[in-house]
């Protein structure tokens, strides 16, 4: 199901209400707004309620015969395949083009959502797993960004989000809830899209493989340079650009050095370089945030009761402060009439 504003019968919803400012109706936004991938709008699966993409394609292109067969069942099971898979597709009045339907994903920028290192160890697992399965069969990304490398933001909203405004729900009636990746209902996880350019290498193509590592390599560099903390993928990124490895040696590699990172190493918050924190306030900042993910981690129940308690600590200091404040004015008022 289409949002209104791309329904055959669409009025704009701001000619009706004119209390309201066009941008604070659901229907302003438009394609023009996204950060989509070519070809795709947004629409929502009646039958699961959830938000996914629906992508043209030609019927006779290869990008249709990749994504079918890597969404067959047998390789939907692999734990590595980090492909968007086809949850549905049918044909347009031209049988010369078919829409497909796939999941609703979000462009992996420098800026989603990254708040610890164990973040940026999460998509670095899912990258190069993805990579390595896609080689595995014969396949030739051959355009790998963070346009391609997409990420699934659902269990960070867990009341759901507008498409195109992220920040606003659904019906674009207030601010749709945002969890960090760490806290977020279930694991971040990551897929590749963008088949277009992609081709079937039966006989194997080394050459293409290690364009599609080195393609990698540029797009986590770019992910390392955005924060401090990240000194760990500085020998891997620069190897796949420059040495050209295949995609199974330098997961291998990953996984040799992941292995080093301890989990205190893990729970680090990542800094923005040109912030300039002072050491007193990176300590803390970071205490900070390793005791609030180790709360994250309490039995639910547990953490309704201190919930419970924080709210109800806080309403009483503020109701002693504006009592105090009340009597100080009062005491002012009365010594200026007597």
């Amino acid at each position: 199901m289409l949002r209104p504003r791309y329904r055959p019968d669409w009025t704009p919803s701001w000619l009706e209400n004119l209390y309201l400012g066009p941008k604070r109706c659901e229907d302003y936004s438009s394609l023009q707004d996204a950060d989509y991938e070519p070809g795709c709008i947004d629409a929502t699966h009646i039958e699961s309620g959830r938000l996914v993409s629906v992508k043209r394609v030609l019927t006779s292109s290869q990008e249709l015969a990749i994504l079918e067969h890597l969404s067959q069942t047998c390789l939907l099971v692999d734990p590595n395949n980090h492909c968007a898979r086809i949850w549905d597709c049918f044909q347009d009045e031209d049988p010369q083009w078919t829409f497909i339907v796939i999941p609703f994903l979000c462009a992996t920028t420098s800026l989603s959502g990254f708040d610890i290192v164990n973040d940026v160890i999460q998509i670095m697992d899912d990258a190069l797993e993805g990579l390595v399965f896609t080689h595995a069969q014969g396949i030739a990304h051959r355009r790998i960004s963070r346009h391609t490398l997409r990420t699934d933001e659902s269990p960070m909203h867990p009341g759901g989000f507008h498409p195109v405004v992220h920040m606003q729900t659904p019906d674009f009636n207030g601010w749709a809830t945002v969890l960090s990746r760490s806290t977020a209902t279930s694991r971040v996880r990551h897929y590749y899209t963008g088949f277009g350019d992609a081709v079937r290498c039966e006989s194997g193509a080394p050459e293409l493989f290690k364009a599609d590592v080195a393609a990698l390599g540029l797009l986590l560099a770019s992910f390392s340079r955005s924060y401090e903390r990240t000194e760990f993928l500085a020998s891997l990124v620069q190897d796949m650009v420059r040495g050209r490895p295949t995609a199974a040696e330098a997961l291998e590699q990953w996984r040799t050095i992941r292995a080093r990172i301890s989990w205190v190493g893990r729970m680090r918050r990542l800094t923005i370089p040109e912030n300039g924190n002072s050491w007193l306030k990176t300590v803390l900042l970071d205490v900070c945030c390793i005791l609030s993910l180790l709360y994250m981690c309490l039995p639910a129940p547990v953490r309704w009761v201190g919930d419970a308690l924080c709210k109800h600590f806080f309403l009483c200091v503020i109701y002693v402060t504006m009592g105090s404040v009340s009597v100080l004015i009062m005491d002012y008022i009365y010594r200026l009439v007597i």
